[in-house]
């Protein structure tokens, strides 16, 4: 072999060698080592065969651009679904630690930089991310016309503030999908700031909707907490409907879902009575006549929810998704039904609806803890084989389609995943159900309600870990986490397998006590809070709770200590709006709510903005964090979204604005997120599935 050819070779070598240290930005460990076995045979095996696997090499890496412009040129399908250039791309993927300038790099995974990007592209069949990067990366490798949709952001604005910004697609760790959905086609009472507002929601619904006789009505989302009603309770009571609602059956859910009020037409049916006694839950009787005022708490609404005939689950379904989609959402954890076991029906509705290719965002679906050994059943005959082949992507990929837990745990596929078993321990805030190591203020002995019995509730969770499905649940007051908590290490430390990846979760942990936020990092378990909630429960807080409020929402706390938090918007009971959870997360302001008296268009000095608790803010990239990948781990799905990495699915939300580049000491800056910030586009899969066709938000891009 002459000198010029071992030069080439050498060469050739080294331009490989710089083209993979490249790529390794953007590959996974395993296709990491993959390469290093590749390097370690052309050494040993000598210069000849380095010369024909270099070839081979090239070829492959070359290939899909030959094919590319070779199928444009034969007329044939697209390579690639979406292509993004010229972008601001917040990856949510951490860059590695030796790629850390010395100088910057601070102890904690937590303090690596993020990794930024100006461009993708997603591949048609997969709809996983093909290639991140430079405009250079990928221009390099496809052309524009490879691509389904391109989207260019070159017309982006000087100021870096008014640039769209490109995030990973939200998830929400925290939703109602279809009662969400039903609660769209019922009374809306959200923004009912009076007795007189309520009463005429529900005749303009009746009006508007032509309610015949006999027919149920429902609706949801009321709160009294900024109702300015002089003397007695604020609550609703029967009287204020029965008048016009004789005919007609009334069911109207409080927004936390823990209380409602029905009318008297409903309780006949119901057969609910003073004398009514329900485990769990309560009725309410008025002071004077000893009879029901038609307010219900807790499980005392299964009685109603169980007579109420069922709606269309498919229609509300729909209507949720594209409710979840506007909104910049992509995943969505759903947490079914509130007590009346019908999280299996709404199970069936997402399983027809993914038969159909008709589920527009990827559902996570749990079911009531009670029914863990049915859910073992339904895995292991829905998901015992594949349904279709694998797909393979560059020879470096090899996703299944529909796949199961070698522990039988979980199962599923990129749209439709069950797995997540759900209780409830306690009931809120708002209706001082929340169950308290301290009584309410204002109350003598009322420390909410502990709706579970707790040795049937250990031997619940203790039976669904051994079949490895992951247990989430309700706990809002501090004796009520405290008790989970006390469930779970107990669970844990009976177990043959105590160190097993088990992501038990504490939904809303809204009341704790500082020293049981040590047992959450202890046993990784993870906080699945609702910042929004915050708005609304700071206005009351100080009257029902003094000065246990500061236990309130301790976010930074969490994080400070290392506990995974995932966040979720608890929609149909609160708003199903990210940039106001994000709002709220960052300012700790109890104000620019739906809900709160100043609307969002209207006041340009809104009142009651003081911070509640503004030790516990956290930043806006904290808050990202916990809407993308925190929230991916909470499902087990942190190696397929939560992240724009190569490999991972094209699940991305685009902001009309960047805001990583707001001020954060800046409050009025802060306020722009809810005030100015829109969610410009969602993107599921590579595919356009939302997109805001605002007048003025068109300039901000060019699509082809």
């Amino acid at each position: 072999m002459s000198k010029s050819t071992n030069k080439k070779m050498q060469e050739e070598k080294s331009s490989l060698e710089k083209q993979q240290e490249q790529d390794d930005e953007l590959i996974d460990e395993e296709t990491r080592d993959k390469r290093k076995r590749i390097a370690t045979f052309l050494h040993n095996f000598g210069p000849i065969v380095s010369v024909i696997i270099s070839f081979a090499l090239y070829y492959v890496v070359f290939k899909s651009n030959w094919i590319g412009s070779q199928s444009q040129q034969n007329g044939n399908e697209k390579t690639l679904s979406l292509m993004i250039l010229n972008a601001r791309i917040w990856t949510g993927d951490r860059m590695k630690l030796e790629n850390v300038p010395k100088a910057s790099r601070t102890k904690g995974e937590k303090n690596i930089p993020i990794k930024w990007a100006e461009a993708l592209a997603v591949h048609k069949d997969t709809g996983r991310i093909i290639a991140i990067g430079s405009n250079s990366d990928i221009l390099s490798r496809f052309t524009t016309s490879m691509a389904e949709t391109v989207l260019d952001f070159k017309q982006k604005s000087s100021d870096e503030v008014n640039t769209p910004l490109i995030v990973p697609g939200f998830i929400d760790s925290h939703a109602h999908v279809i009662l969400g959905g039903k609660s769209m086609l019922g009374v809306q009472l959200r923004n009912a700031k009076s007795k007189d507002e309520f009463i005429g929601a529900v005749r303009k619904f009746i009006e508007e909707r032509s309610v015949k006789a006999g027919e149920w009505i429902t609706g949801a989302e009321w709160s009294e907490t900024e109702w300015n009603i002089e003397g007695g309770t604020k609550l609703p009571n029967k009287n204020w409907i029965d008048s016009f609602t004789s005919s007609n059956p009334v069911y109207l859910s409080r927004m936390d879902g823990h209380s409602c009020l029905v009318n008297s037409k409903a309780m006949e049916l119901a057969n609910i009575t003073k004398h009514t006694q329900i485990t769990g839950g309560s009725v309410d009787l008025d002071p004077i006549t000893g009879e029901p005022t038609g307010i219900l708490r807790d499980r005392a609404l299964d009685i109603i929810q169980k007579i109420i005939p069922p709606t269309d689950n498919e229609q509300a379904a729909k209507l949720a998704m594209d409710e979840i989609l506007r909104n910049g959402i992509t995943s969505v954890h759903d947490m079914g039904s509130v007590f009346n076991l019908a999280s299996w029906d709404q199970v069936k509705t997402f399983t027809k609806l993914h038969e159909k290719k008709q589920l527009k965002v990827r559902i996570y679906a749990s079911v009531e803890l009670e029914t863990h050994q049915k859910l073992k059943k339904y895995i292991k005959n829905q998901y015992s084989k594949p349904k279709s082949s694998h797909v393979i992507l560059n020879d470096e990929f090899d996703y299944s389609c529909c796949w199961t837990e070698k522990s039988g745990g979980r199962a599923g596929d990129e749209w439709f995943k069950i797995g997540a078993l759900k209780e409830f321990m306690d009931g809120s805030l708002g209706s001082k159900t929340a169950y308290m190591f301290e009584p309410f203020e204002g109350t003598e002995n009322n420390t909410g309600l502990l709706v579970v019995d707790p040795e049937v509730f250990y031997q619940r969770v203790k039976e669904a870990d051994a079949n490895h499905h992951q247990v989430i649940v309700h706990a809002i007051g501090d004796k009520a986490i405290s008790i989970l908590l006390d469930t779970y290490e107990r669970v844990i430390n009976e177990s043959n397998d105590k160190t097993r990846d088990r992501r038990f979760r504490v939904e809303h942990a809204q009341q704790i006590r500082e020293e049981d936020i040590e047992r959450f990092k202890k046993n990784n378990i993870i906080a699945s809070m609702q910042p929004i909630h915050l708005k609304d429960d700071a206005l009351y807080a100080e009257s029902i709770i003094r000065e246990r409020q500061k236990q309130l929402y301790n976010v930074r706390k969490f994080l400070n200590k290392g506990v995974k938090v995932a966040l979720g918007t608890d929609w149909f009971v609160a708003p199903l709006d990210i940039l106001d959870n994000i709002h709220a997360a960052v300012t700790r302001k109890p104000c620019l709510s739906p809900l709160h008296v100043e609307r969002r268009n209207e006041a340009k000095n809104p009142k009651n903005c003081k911070p509640f608790l503004p030790e516990e803010k956290i930043s806006i990239e904290e808050t990202l964090i916990a809407y993308t990948q925190n929230s991916a781990y909470a499902g087990f799905t942190e190696h397929e979204v939560g992240t724009l990495k190569k490999g991972y699915l094209g699940d991305i939300t685009i902001l009309s604005r960047n805001i990583l580049e707001l001020d954060e000491t800046d409050e009025s800056a802060l306020d722009s997120i809810t005030r100015e910030t829109k969610i410009l586009m969602t993107i599921v899969g590579g595919k356009v599935m939302y997109q805001n066709n605002e007048e003025s938000l068109q300039k901000l891009f060019v699509k082809k």
